[in-house]
């Protein structure tokens, strides 16, 4: 019986091959190692060995870490490898480790590249460098001996020390001069840390550093001021070469800033973050208390993950033309949200798709707060929009029958309990209209509104790229069902969907009957329903917003707000006598009601009180 599978050697004498032999190999299934036949444990990882290593899924190859993975060693010293992780897992640094074989006529070359979250990049090159020069320092001295002469001709370990400090030295040289080029370009200039100008940077240190070696293993009778000449010219060609290349590079997909005209003539302004070749897009729209700079993490990562990404400022915002919103009176604000910002989403969805690298008929947009309204609505009128990211955010009555028909658009929803602007219960029924079986519902207990989550939650940007990376390139317009998610609502959807759609009534009704049972049935969220009255009446929806808000009376009698929101419909409906009641029941309730907070309490006050100067001793 066999223990592990052949492998074909060859028998040598005095260097030359006499004959060929069967020999079985056994692997680790920890570390990968091969063992010949008769052993039966692994020397480093101290397992089992088995006969086959198990064939990983292709999932398991996909399984997200937090951020994208940097390489940060690659050797084909098997030995040097297991170090290294071990080190890496004594730090507490999560890491993946990808093998490579390569078939010459010699035999096979392996190579191992180790990779590690970019949070934990500098640390891991740290414990890498401090690897290194132990492993020079074992490798340059023997056990119990003293170091070793470096006079005449050197031993090989000398050629690879050189190797990785020519290495270090290149890297900081071409760092120093992309900074000053990132100084001349200005901040919308070269983007620091790209990957592909440290990746060449640390090629011409290898081909430096090997030259170094090769020529200090020269003949001793070679002059060493001709060493060393001819060592200089190569590192000026090797450096020429590389700052060309990094500089081509950089140049390509370095963030370059764009500015826009909108239909009126207002100017916007913009970053548009190029990838390293071509493929879909994505617009990410800030939320009302930021501009487009606080999408600038997520954008990078976004642009290395191979999506071309665009941001842009509203009008009236950071860099773009009009007037500064903090200047306009709420009345003003509200009507250009709702009629300029959708012209200003199209002007910079039209220049995305323009872009000859952008796939057109493949786009994703990601909106936080008052965006994500801005967001569903361009996904109603753009057919190429194929998956939405929102953040902390609602929606409008249109916004909401999209969601009820949008089966084609795949949807993720984040918030936090502790947003104090928006309600999760909210953002989780709008997860419940969305029709895609892929849409996602991200719930937090903390983190704050939009895009103040990145701060709390370090991992929901990679979320974010893995997102888009599914639903834009691997499989556009669709993303696989997570199992289980849509049972978790509070409250029944169709009930929140009879009172959006006109049948606050039999909500009542059906409310009735429960608490003939249970006096304290519930079957809905007092603020929830509140929020969707006041859209009815913004909307001109009079008498259904004062439906909505008399449930909300019948649901909750001991709350102040329901009266005070009630005599706020009847007063735009001209009913000021029923406006004014409801107003002084709300200041009775309120002196007893110990459950609403102190700050909701006082704006409850401040709101009865200056309805009832407007509304006198009106009785009519």
């Amino acid at each position: 019986m066999e223990n592990g599978k052949r492998k074909l050697e060859p028998d040598k004498e005095n260097g030359e091959i006499t004959g060929w032999r069967v020999n079985f190999v056994m692997f680790c299934p920890q570390c990968k190692a091969e063992y010949r036949d008769g052993f039966s444990r692994c020397s480093d990882c101290d397992i089992d060995l088995v006969t086959e290593l198990p064939v990983a899924p292709p999932e398991a190859e996909l399984a997200p870490l937090e951020g994208h993975l940097r390489v940060v060693e690659t050797t084909q010293d098997q030995n040097d490898c297991v170090i290294f992780c071990k080190q890496l897992i004594a730090a507490g640094i999560p890491f993946k480790v990808a093998e490579s074989n390569r078939q010459y006529l010699k035999g096979v070359e392996r190579t191992f590249r180790i990779g590690v979250p970019a949070r934990f990049y500098k640390a891991a090159q740290e414990i890498r460098n401090e690897s290194r020069l132990d492993r020079m320092r074992r490798r340059n001295r023997a056990p119990g001996s003293s170091p070793a002469p470096t006079q005449g001709r050197s031993e090989p370990v000398l050629g690879w020390a050189a190797s990785m400090y020519m290495g270090q030295v290149g890297w900081s040289l071409l760092g120093a001069w992309r900074r000053g080029m990132a100084l001349r370009v200005g901040s919308e200039g070269k983007q620091e840390g790209s990957l592909a100008a440290l990746g060449m940077t640390w090629w011409v240190g290898r081909i430096v550093g090997g030259c170094w070696g090769t020529i200090y293993r020269a003949p001793t009778g070679v002059d060493w001021v001709m060493r060393m000449r001819i060592w200089l010219v190569l590192v000026m060609m090797a450096c020429l070469v590389g700052t060309a290349a990094a500089e081509e590079q950089e140049a390509r997909i370095a963030p370059r800033g764009v500015e826009l005209t909108a239909l009126d003539g207002t100017k916007l302004k913009g970053t548009f973050y190029q990838a390293a070749g071509a493929g879909p897009g994505v617009l990410l729209l800030h939320q009302c208390n930021q501009t487009r700079k606080n999408w600038e993490g997520l954008a990078t990562q976004l642009q290395a993950a191979g999506l071309n990404v665009f941001t842009v400022d509203y009008r009236g915002y950071g860099e773009s033309g009009g007037t500064p919103m903090k200047e306009l009176k709420p009345e003003e604000w509200r009507p250009m949200v709702e009629k300029k910002f959708p012209g200003d989403v199209d002007v910079a969805l039209e220049y995305l798709a323009a872009q000859p690298v952008v796939t057109r008929h493949i786009i994703g947009i990601g909106g936080a707060s008052c965006s994500v309204n801005q967001a569903i609505q361009a996904a109603s009128r753009h057919p190429e929009v194929k998956t939405l990211v929102l953040l902390s955010g609602t929606t409008d009555h249109t916004g909401r029958a999209f969601l009820r028909q949008s089966g084609k658009v795949p949807m993720l929803f984040v918030v936090s309990d502790d947003d104090k602007d928006v309600s999760w219960k909210f953002t989780q029924w709008l997860y419940s209209l969305s029709k895609n079986p892929g849409s996602r519902f991200v719930h937090y207990q903390t983190g704050g509104h939009g895009t103040e989550l990145f701060e709390a939650h370090k991992g929901l940007p990679g979320t974010i790229v893995d997102w888009f990376v599914q639903t834009l390139i691997k499989t556009p317009g669709s993303a696989p069902p997570t199992p289980g998610e849509r049972s978790s609502s509070s409250y029944a959807p169709d009930t929140l969907e009879l009172i959006d759609t006109g049948d606050a009534i039999k909500v009542e009704a059906k409310l009735r009957g429960m608490r003939k049972n249970d006096p304290n049935a519930e079957l809905f969220d007092e603020n929830l329903v509140n929020v969707l009255g006041y859209e009815h009446l913004e909307q001109g929806d009079k008498k259904g917003a004062i439906e909505i808000f008399k449930l909300n009376v019948f649901a909750y009698p001991a709350s102040a707000n329901v009266y005070d929101s009630l005599s706020d419909g009847y007063m735009a409906d001209g009913e000021k006598a029923l406006a004014r009641e409801n107003v002084e029941k709300s200041l009775r309730i309120l002196d007893k009601d110990t459950t609403t907070s102190e700050e909701m309490r006082k704006m409850i006050r401040e709101s009865a009180e200056k309805k009832l100067k407007e509304l006198g001793t009106a009785k009519d």
